[in-house]
């Protein structure tokens, strides 16, 4: 485990350290929000809609990156994806855990080039509620449910939407009286920055709900887009919101339907849901399922992990080349999108069979 430990450590550096200067709309919004945190300044809701759209706990962070990179010249950049580090490191474990302590999953993971790319060369911090989804995951194994609802909350106070995919953890539980807890970290870091900040409640609380993903990027959102709207940059914001509530409520139903005994496969199936019919993306989105699909390794797995990885990979090489056509990217994640619809159908009926 510790030739993983050191191997994984060495991949991530690797990739952070040739991406140093790679700069995007996110790293960015980190130092924006950093800085203004520093300053004291409330970026709640018209600064955190755009840089910001989660509550108030990784700005924090963000603050601590600009304090270091001003005071002891540690670029806020690899500070930030230090951390990232930390808790793919941490994922990794849960892994080894969760697989039984397969040596070879958790090896395959720790090699994998999809969360490596978002969490080391894009930086997205998606790696946080991941680690403590799994990390719920892992205590409710081991009957120890307050434990499994506090560490729920907090990959719900890193980002917003493990909310989601809560419905697992919920039916799971069996004081159901425990699972307001789900709230107790958002209400802790809400309450002092709210004070602190001057701040109305209720601006930072809508803050993240309000929050829309890219409607023309992924899936069904870009072939609305494409049909419908192919001369306009965005539909209409009011049809965007139309179809994101028909999307959510289709979402809630479906994950109520559903039941597995196993939480990993249940997990699993309502992020295929999520990928096939949601209107709204961002390429960060898709390292959700890689933990999950390795610790499930459901037949023919790797076809849909090939896929996604080339997908992402184009996406990123756009970055570095503009010259890249567009067309390429779109056919790409319209295939992705396609293999998802195919696969989630051919494992149900498997029964998520690995052989």
């Amino acid at each position: 485990m510790i030739k993983i430990f050191i191997i994984a450590t060495f991949c991530r550096l690797l990739v952070i350290f040739f991406s140093q200067n790679i700069s995007n709309f996110d790293l960015l919004s980190y130092k924006k929000i950093g800085e203004l945190t520093l300053q004291k300044i409330n970026i709640y809701p018209q600064i955190a809609k755009i840089h910001h759209p989660y509550f108030p706990f990784y700005l924090y962070i963000e603050a601590l990156a600009i304090l270091f990179n001003n005071r002891f010249g540690i670029n806020y950049i690899f500070f930030l994806k230090f951390i990232n580090l930390i808790f793919d490191l941490g994922i990794i474990y849960l892994i080894y855990l969760l697989s039984n302590k397969n040596l070879k999953t958790t090896l395959f993971y720790s090699l994998n080039p999809i969360s490596i790319l978002i969490f080391f060369f894009h930086g997205q911090f998606d790696a946080l509620p991941l680690f403590f989804i799994l990390l719920s995951i892992y205590f409710l194994k081991q009957k120890k449910e307050l434990f499994s609802i506090l560490s729920y909350s907090f990959a719900f106070l890193a980002k917003t939407w493990p909310i989601l995919f809560v419905m697992p953890i919920f039916k799971k539980i069996k004081n159901k009286k425990n699972l307001i807890l789900i709230f107790f970290f958002p209400v802790i870091f809400i309450v002092p920055y709210g004070i602190s900040f001057g701040n109305n409640f209720l601006d930072i609380i809508k803050t993240p709900f309000t929050y829309r993903s890219l409607f023309s990027f992924w899936g069904l959102g870009k072939a609305i887009h494409l049909t419908f709207f192919r001369y306009q940059s965005q539909p209409p914001i009011y049809l965007q919101k139309i179809f994101l509530s028909l999307f959510l409520i289709t979402f809630f139903i479906y994950s109520l339907k559903i039941t597995y005994k196993n939480l990993i496969i249940y997990f699993f199936d309502l992020l295929f849901f999520f990928y096939i019919f949601t209107v709204g993306f961002a390429i960060q989105y898709l390292s959700w399922f890689i933990p999950f699909l390795f610790l499930i390794k459901p037949k023919y797995y790797y076809f849909i992990y090939l896929i996604t990885f080339i997908a992402v990979f184009f996406n990123y090489l756009s970055w570095v080349n503009n010259s890249l056509p567009n067309l390429i990217i779109t056919a790409l994640i319209f295939l992705n999108w396609a293999a998802f619809i195919f696969f989630i159908i051919y494992w149900k009926k498997q029964g998520f069979k690995s052989k």
